[in-house]
């Protein structure tokens, strides 16, 4: 096989990305939730009583948008809204029961969809590439926002060594 250029990686690169996103969103298509709403309940499953404010940076919604996305969220019984203990005037937001069985079945057909993609490759393939992906992925995300923006799907359970600060969680990198 001919060695590849940059612009060839990076296109292929490109077509897997979308690939790999349409795959995830079709095994997701059945739980009637759009993108942002779905990265909420995700976000949400790791971070109980979140603030609406916090709330609107990973899923990337205005403050306003993001209390839209809350009421849907209410309306469909997986989150509830609560007074926030440290101030009465800001409101949290936390998962149902229903929503965080719903977190989890997302987490767990995201899992499913990108172990799969992965099967082409040796066990040492798959090491190579984890690696190099994470010095892209490094590279790339550089502020506490753009982790929370990029991790808003990530299962923090499966990423033992995050490629943000070499094992620590996004948790701590957004904080």
């Amino acid at each position: 096989m001919a060695p590849m250029d940059a612009s060839n990686i990076a296109n292929v690169l490109g077509a897997l990305a979308f690939r790999l996103t349409d795959e995830i969103d079709a095994e997701l298509a059945d739980l009637a939730l759009d993108g942002k709403a779905t990265a909420a309940v995700v976000h949400l499953s790791k971070y109980p009583n979140e603030s609406i404010e916090k709330l609107r940076v990973p899923v990337g919604l205005s403050h306003s948008g993001c209390v839209r996305l809350v009421d849907r969220l209410a309306e469909l019984g997986l989150a509830r809204r609560t007074t926030a203990a440290q101030d009465a005037r800001a409101i949290e937001v936390a998962l149902t029961r229903k929503g965080r069985a719903l977190a989890a079945r997302v987490l767990e057909r995201r899992a499913e969809v990108l172990l799969r993609s992965l099967r082409s490759l040796s066990p040492a393939e798959q090491e190579q590439l984890g690696t190099l992906i994470s010095k892209l992925y490094a590279f790339e995300i550089n502020t506490p926002a753009s982790a929370l923006r990029a991790c808003r799907l990530c299962d923090y359970g499966a990423c033992t060594r995050c490629p943000l600060r070499g094992g620590d969680d996004v948790a701590e990198i957004a904080t």
